[in-house]
């Protein structure tokens, strides 16, 4: 009895040692983030990234493989880096489109030069007014709901702009893509 009673308060000793080392930050039980990035205690991980512009500042560092790492790579990130990947293609052949669209558009509608320019011109400009849009939007109301939107008024404007029946109609579309 006396043995099982001694063993029990050690191993209560080492628990209240072990909570006192993770209030200090040096514990090495309980420390996933630092052992995660390398450091075997929370002590070492600020030690080799103390911040010397600010007064006890700690800053992490660790390189992006070892943030990947950290995180994981799962079914999740593979579709979701599928689904931009595509959607993201589908943009740029939309932009790819300019080149042979503008020539088959000038010589439908009879265009001069300038006019068949403008339908390129109308969709850089579309970009910037609507990179500066959505980054606010995104910034408001987060990522995933504006890059949603833009995938659908892309689809539905590029739609849209193949029906288009005159350069004008043709040139406000391509400014929405």
């Amino acid at each position: 009895r006396l043995k099982e009673s001694a063993k029990r308060e050690k191993e209560r000793e080492r628990a209240r040692a072990r909570a006192r080392a993770s209030e200090r930050g040096n514990c090495r039980y309980n420390n996933t983030k630092a052992r995660d990035f390398g450091y075997t205690t929370k002590k070492e991980m600020r030690k080799g990234a103390r911040s010397s512009s600010s007064a006890g500042a700690v800053a992490v560092t660790s390189t992006l493989h070892d943030a990947k790492n950290a995180i994981g790579w799962g079914k999740y990130h593979w579709i979701l880096f599928l689904i931009t990947g595509f959607c993201l293609m589908a943009e740029s052949v939309e932009v790819n489109l300019l080149a042979f669209m503008s020539i088959d558009a000038a010589k439908e509608w009879h265009l001069n030069p300038i006019q068949a320019s403008s339908i390129a011109a109308s969709v850089f400009a579309g970009e910037i007014v609507g990179c500066s849009a959505f980054g606010i939007f995104g910034d408001r109301f987060g990522r995933k709901p504006a890059f949603i939107l833009s995938i659908a008024l892309i689809a539905g404007f590029g739609v849209a702009s193949s029906f288009s029946p005159s350069v004008y109609f043709l040139v406000s579309m391509r400014f929405l893509v």
